[in-house]
């Protein structure tokens, strides 16, 4: 390990970028109900490596907690499935939904369409019975079957819940209705997956709402084009659920927010079809795009979304640095992008994030008692790790990352070389299928994120840590951070913890530590979320954070596009999960 800038630069690999870009995927999945059933306890069958890394994650939590390493504990046995309640849709309505579209109403779609991705969601798909499920699910295949399955159900007081990938991990597609007595309808935005229009010219393409990630990239590949929205939801979630939540990709610093992306949209409401036409600016009133982009199903469904797109990156560069403690590391990722230099991302891990990665996640060389020495004897004890990926041709990716590695060098760090970011950037989309084997070995494993601006990081970080450990036992539960996204003013935290907690009590334990998060947030004036929307979880918070006037006028907007309240009701402005007992929290 040398100081940056005394020749590791050499060792900042560079790799040839093809359609595989957006890093090694898996397969593309087919997200048909029966596939989506078969992921309702899981994130999906785990690849070899989830299995790795969850039993390196074990060993590092052990040796940091002195607690026994934990027994691993299937899910649940095989052919056991989740009891239902009795559906409360009628057969006429189940019948007429079925003359427009592929209808169904069996307990296998059902329980397929009713949970997301969230730690209760998991936690309550690991039970004996779900407390709410969905009562039918239709699958509409063109945009105009779409249109009238909403008139439909609009007419008949039907509460509609739209499901893109059911990636949420806040409750967002939770089977809510406005009373107990109402019917729930999930949509499920599956088959609307077509690409509509590329426009090299204009640098735009317009996308049904329903497509995913790769598929998104595999139909603007061929004209050396990319969207270059890469959230680790990438193979599973859909156009739509992005915008809807105002999601982030891990390449936000060069490509942008979701938000910067869409520049057009349809919205199917209750009341009729709003087309938000593209235009690359205006200045007459109000941005419509605003009503549609993390409006969360709550006005109408997302149908259809015109992007802005870019040039493909042809190379990819990696490189890994380390300073001596966080707030250093801080400071030198806030000056890089206050001084204009823009590589694709840079993530900065708090010292004991960079602790864990150098114990759990990264090479075994990096894992050596040799390299713990080595970081120690060098004064790096409280070391915090960051990792810059550059991509694009290879004369800019060279330019770019020859200037940050002379403002890291500046900043006093020491080079690692490209291995750990290499690393991190094959493993990403391998964690969320170790989580669900951490939960397998009884752990209660969670993240949350936030944003603030640069001057109330440091407060923030600390808060929301000794929140955390002070809930959940600061001898027993590790928490990490760090700063996914950034901006002149300030960046995104994106928190982990990971606990021992006794069986029975997870969601007792889960509730107590988010409710300690909200307040924290809530007296720093930080954002609700960054990326992973509000849905029920986040909703008391959302409510909290907003002027109460400003929510009275969305409601009346909301109002105005469904006046019964049909669209996912509970979601965005309703009540939260961690209070209201809904579905996803109700204990084993």
């Amino acid at each position: 390990m040398n100081p940056a800038g005394s020749g590791e630069f050499t060792r900042c690999a560079t790799h040839q970028l093809g359609d595989g870009y957006n890093m090694r995927m898996r397969p593309d999945h087919v997200l048909d109900i029966d596939a989506r059933h078969a992921r309702v306890a899981t994130w999906g069958t785990p690849p070899n490596a989830a299995f790795s890394l969850a039993n390196r994650i074990a060993r590092e939590y052990t040796r940091s907690t002195g607690i026994a390493e934990p027994s691993f504990v299937p899910a649940r046995a095989p052919g056991r499935e989740l009891q239902l309640p009795e559906t409360r849709a009628t057969g006429a309505l189940i019948d007429r939904l079925g003359r427009i579209a592929p209808t169904r109403s069996d307990d296998i779609a059902r329980r397929a369409l009713s949970l997301g991705k969230s730690y209760p969601d998991l936690v309550a798909a690991r039970g004996e019975r779900l407390d709410r499920a969905t009562d039918v699910v239709v699958r509409p295949r063109t945009q105009a079957e779409l249109e009238q399955v909403m008139a439909l159900l609009a007419e008949e007081n039907v509460a509609v819940v739209p499901v893109g990938g059911g990636t949420s991990v806040v409750g967002g597609i939770e089977p809510l209705g406005a009373h107990d007595d109402q019917p729930v309808v999930s949509i499920d935005l599956g088959s609307l997956s077509r690409t509509v229009d590329v426009d090299p010219i204009s640098n735009v393409a317009t996308f049904e709402a329903g497509i995913r990630g790769p598929r998104v990239e595999a139909s603007l590949a061929p004209h050396g084009l990319t969207l270059g929205h890469v959230p680790q939801s990438f193979e599973l979630a859909t156009l739509g659920g992005w915008v809807a939540t105002r999601s982030a990709g891990q390449g936000s610093l060069r490509f942008g927010k979701i938000e910067s992306m869409v520049a057009g949209a349809r919205l199917v409401t209750p009341t009729g079809v709003i087309d938000i036409d593209h235009l690359p600016a205006h200045g007459a009133g109000i941005d419509m795009r605003e009503m549609v982009m993390g409006s969360e199903g709550t006005f109408g469904i997302i149908s259809q979304a015109t992007m802005r797109i870019t040039s493909r990156p042809t190379h990819i560069r990696f490189a890994t640095y380390l300073h001596p403690d966080f707030p250093t590391a801080a400071r030198a990722a806030r000056t890089l992008v206050q001084a204009g230099i823009r590589p694709t991302m840079v993530r900065v891990s708090d010292t004991a994030e960079t602790a864990f990665s150098l114990g759990g996640s990264i090479p075994t060389w990096l894992r050596s008692s040799m390299m713990r020495r080595a970081v120690r004897s060098a004064g790096l004890g409280d070391a915090a790790m960051t990792i810059v990926l550059t991509t694009g041709t290879q004369d800019e990716v060279r330019l770019i990352e020859r200037t940050v590695d002379r403002h890291m060098r500046a900043s006093g760090a020491w080079n690692l070389g490209p291995v750990p970011a290499h690393h991190w950037y094959r493993a990403r989309f391998v964690q969320p299928y170790a989580r669900d084997l951490m939960m397998d070995r009884g752990m209660l494993v969670d993240t949350l994120e936030t944003a603030m601006p640069w001057r109330s990081l440091p407060e923030v970080h600390r808060d929301v840590r000794a929140a955390l450990e002070s809930t959940l036992g600061v001898d027993r539960t590790i928490v990490g951070c760090h700063l996914s996204h950034l901006y002149r003013d300030g960046a995104s935290a994106y928190f982990t913890f990971i606990t021992r907690v006794q069986s029975g009590l997870e969601l007792r334990a889960w509730r107590a530590a988010k409710r300690a998060v909200h307040e924290v947030l809530s007296s720093h004036h930080a954002a609700v979320s960054h990326q992973h929307g509000v849905g029920t979880m986040h909703a008391d918070l959302y409510r909290r954070a907003t002027p109460h006037h400003m929510i009275d006028a969305m409601q009346a907007v909301r109002t105005t596009f469904d006046p019964n309240g049909v669209m996912n009701p509970g979601k965005l402005f309703g009540s939260s999960a961690l209070v209201r007992p809904v579905n996803s929290c109700v204990e084993r």
